[in-house]
């Protein structure tokens, strides 16, 4: 049952305000009453109260909140929606009202009445009700007492400040905070996890670490094949490109035919970078060479028509 927010009545403020030390307020009785009311500081009688009874017990569970326990040990059958508290001279000191029933009894059953009071500001340590050896107060930060356990649904919400949790329903909440999902132990030993990680690259995961300048490794013509040979070399491309190049001397007036190193089944045109062999300074008029390209292309054939050697260098694209 959550507490009870009782009002105090000027005269019971009045009396709060004036006590200090060991000159403390004592509530001696609960009144009872079936009476809806409203409520006003002004109040010095319980409306409609139908039965009172000696307060057994009661002490300050928090600084606003009082535990109070009382007996009815008559046969009487009662339903109560409100209830006022009165202090040792007779005086109302403090009231509840409501629409519903909050305490009731019946005729074969003697009442123990034991709810926690709470008050609009802290004056739990100005008021004693005598015995307070049979109590059973809530547990709070400050003492000792009696607590509800949370469910689960409680825990997980984080909200509640007096209900107490226990092993299983902390740790069921504190992995449902965590958004925690159990893993299989028997199917992430140490050899499964370095065969999954063995089977792992970067491609298409959205990830800048398997990026090369901002881009993905298929943006790169890989090469797949290349040779150095004598005078020449070639690459080969995963695209299927393929660039040869090579160095070639014809000597005058003479056709000679340099070979590709890898064969083309389509090209561009191969680029062409002439020298003169060193020492021959006598030009004819007709100086100059003639590429014949053959098909399929396989290879060049040139002709020299100066009257010196040339050196030729050559560098093919194609597929």
């Amino acid at each position: 049952m959550a507490s009870l927010a009782l009002k105090l009545t000027d005269a019971g403020l009045a009396a709060v305000q004036g006590a200090a030390g060991s000159d403390k307020v004592v509530l001696s009785h609960l009144g009872l009453t079936a009476t809806p009311f409203d409520y006003a500081p002004t109040l010095t009688v319980l409306p409609g109260e139908f039965k009172r009874i000696d307060v057994t017990s009661g002490l300050a569970a928090a600084a606003n909140i009082t535990h109070l326990t009382a007996y009815d040990y008559s046969a009487d059958v009662w339903s109560a929606t409100g209830l006022g508290l009165f202090m040792s001279d007779g005086v109302l000191f403090a009231i509840y009202t409501g629409a519903d029933v909050i305490l009731s009894k019946a005729a074969l059953a003697f009442a123990l009445l034991a709810f926690d009071i709470s008050f609009g500001s802290d004056v739990a340590a100005n008021i004693e009700y005598g015995n307070a050896l049979f109590t059973n107060p809530p547990a709070t930060t400050e003492m000792r007492g009696v607590v509800e356990l949370a469910t689960l649904a409680e825990a997980k919400a984080g909200l509640d400040e007096l209900r107490a949790l226990t092993a299983a329903v902390a740790k069921a909440s504190l992995l449902d905070w965590l958004g925690f999902t159990p893993l299989d132990a028997d199917a992430y030993t140490a050899a499964d996890v370095l065969a999954k990680l063995l089977t792992v690259h970067g491609a298409g995961s959205a990830l800048d670490a398997d990026l090369l300048d901002g881009f993905h490794g298929s943006a790169y013509d890989r090469i797949v094949e290349r040779s150095l040979i004598e005078n020449g070399g070639y690459e080969v491309y995963a695209s299927g490109k393929k660039v040869t190049w090579g160095k070639v001397d014809i000597p005058q007036d003479t056709y000679v035919t340099f070979n590709l190193p890898v064969a083309h089944t389509e090209w561009v045109n191969p680029s062409l970078a002439v020298s003169t062999a060193g020492g021959i300074t006598d030009v004819q008029d007709n100086t100059g060479i003639t590429a014949i390209v053959g098909a399929p292309p396989t290879g060049i054939r040139l002709w020299n028509a100066d009257n010196r050697t040339i050196t030729v260098w050559i560098r093919t694209i194609g597929v």
